[in-house]
C-alpha cells in the first residue's frame, strides 16, 4: 500500500533482491509518476538520458556496455543482472514489429564484434549457469543409474521421453500441464521416463517445486528446451483466475499482445487464433461450467 496511482513501465531502479518491486515503486513515486502517459515519459526520458546519449543506444549495448562511442568505462553502468535480458527483450520488439507490419522496413543493426573469440560457437543455455557447464538443478540419477539413462538418451528421442511422461510438445511447448501440477512431480516423471531434467521459471532461476506456470522452461536431455504452457494460465502466475480473463480481454481488445508461451496458453479450443471463443471458456471454467482440456 502506498504506491496506489504510481506506474514504472521500465523497472527502473527496482534492483534485483527481495521486494524489488517495492523499489521500483518508490522510484516512480518520488518521480512523480502517478499516470500512465507521465510514467512512460518519465522513463523514456531517464533512458535516453542515462544510456541512449551515453553510448548506450541498444538494448545489447545496455546489459553490455562495450560500444566503440560509449562515454563511460567499458562493463560499467549495465542495466539488469538477467544476461539474456537482449535475447529476450528483442524478440518481444520483434514480436512487436512483425504485428505492426512493420519488418519490410529497413533498419540499421549495430553487432559489436569481440577480439580473440574462440574457434567454435560458445552455446548459451537458458537453463545453465554462467560458464555452460552445470545445469541447474539437473537430477541425471533419477529414475536410475547414469549408466542407463546414457544408454535411454542415445537411442530414445527428448520427444519421446516427454511423450513417455504422460506430456505432450506442441508448436514447441511442453503441454499437457494441469493447473496447480508441482514442477518435483513433472521433474520426476521426465525422469522416469529416463531424461535428464533442468528446470528454471520465466526469469531463468532455478525451480525445482511449487506450482508450474506458463513461461517455466524444463531442458530434457541437456539440448532440448521447452517453454511450459498450462492453457489458461495467460497471466503466467500458475493460477487462472479474472486476472487471466483481463488479460485475454485486453489482448482481444487490442490493448496489449499475448505472445510466446502465454499466447498459446490463451488457445483454450486449440484454434490457431485467439477468439471470443476463449474468452467465453474461460469464464465459464472461472464459473465452474467448463473444464479446459489440458
Amino acid at each position: 500500500s502506498g504506491y496506489e496511482g504510481y506506474y514504472n513501465f521500465y523497472n527502473i531502479g527496482a534492483y534485483s533482491g527481495a521486494d524489488n518491486y517495492l523499489k521500483g515503486l518508490e522510484y516512480a513515486k518520488t518521480r512523480g509518476w502517478n499516470s500512465i502517459l507521465g510514467a512512460i515519459k518519465g522513463g523514456a526520458s531517464e533512458i535516453a538520458s542515462n544510456y541512449i546519449k551515453k553510448g548506450q543506444d541498444t538494448t545489447y549495448y545496455q546489459k553490455f556496455n562495450v560500444s566503440s562511442y560509449k562515454t563511460r568505462n567499458a562493463y560499467t553502468h549495465e542495466y539488469q543482472t538477467n544476461i539474456m535480458a537482449p535475447k529476450t527483450e528483442s524478440e518481444s520488439v520483434y514480436s512487436s514489429y512483425k504485428t505492426k507490419n512493420k519488418l519490410g522496413y529497413s533498419y540499421t543493426f549495430v553487432i559489436p564484434v569481440y577480439n580473440n573469440r574462440p574457434d567454435s560457437a560458445f552455446k548459451v543455455s537458458k537453463t545453465n549457469t554462467v560458464g555452460g557447464s552445470t545445469p541447474v538443478a539437473s537430477d541425471n540419477n533419477q529414475g536410475g543409474s547414469s549408466t542407463s539413462n546414457q544408454s535411454s538418451n542415445t537411442t530414445v528421442s527428448a520427444q519421446t521421453k516427454v511423450s513417455n511422461a504422460g506430456y505432450s510438445i506442441v508448436s514447441g511447448y511442453l503441454t499437457k500441464i494441469s493447473v496447480g501440477s508441482d514442477m518435483s512431480m513433472i521433474r520426476s516423471k521426465l525422469a522416469s521416463a529416463g531424461a535428464t531434467v533442468a528446470s528454471v521459471n520465466s526469469s531463468w532461476n532455478s525451480k525445482t517445486s511449487g506450482k508450474v506456470a506458463t513461461g517455466d522452461i524444463i531442458e530434457v536431455d541437456n539440448n532440448n528446451r521447452y517453454e511450459v504452457v498450462v492453457y489458461g494460465d495467460v497471466s503466467g502466475e500458475g493460477d487462472i483466475d479474472i486476472k487471466d480473463l483481463l488479460i485475454m480481454k485486453k489482448h482481444l481488445l487490442g490493448e496489449m499482445t499475448l505472445t510466446g508461451a502465454k499466447l498459446q496458453a490463451a488457445k483454450i479450443s486449440r484454434g490457431s487464433n485467439v477468439t471470443i471463443k476463449e474468452l467465453l471458456l474461460l469464464k465459464k471454467y472461472l464459473l465452474g461450467n467448463y473444464n479446459i482440456e489440458w
